[in-house]
């Protein structure tokens, strides 16, 4: 390091610990507890929301579906060609169909979860 930088980085040190100090007591006073709970109630467009992802699980899970068939059906027509490259192909979107179904089933459970968890209960 230069002399430059450890002097400016001495100044910025010394600036930070200045206003850490300055600052941390008057925000401890200050501060309210926050506890908020989500809650949809009196929130307008809710049932508009919770049905607009409704529709793009829906969406998702067809999207999954199609890859699955697809890929399986090139992977078949691929391995009895002796295409072993498009049989790899087709195995990859078959994966990923199974993976997409599985992320979109679990996801609202992921979320409640790990929501939980932070809420410490």
């Amino acid at each position: 390091m230069t002399h430059r930088w450890r002097k400016f980085a001495f100044r910025t040190g010394t600036v930070l610990i200045l206003a850490t100090a300055i600052l941390l007591p008057a925000s401890a006073a200050f501060a309210d507890p926050v506890n908020p709970t989500p809650s949809t109630d009196g929130m307008p467009g809710a049932a508009l929301w919770n049905q607009v992802l409704g529709w793009m699980m829906q969406w998702g899970l067809w999207l999954s579906l199609a890859a699955i068939v697809l890929g399986a059906g090139g992977w078949w027509v691929s391995a009895s060609t002796g295409s072993y490259g498009g049989a790899s192909k087709g195995k990859q979107f078959v994966l990923g169909g199974a993976i997409g179904a599985l992320i979109i089933g679990l996801g609202p459970t992921i979320v409640n979860l790990l929501f939980n968890a932070g809420q410490g209960g």
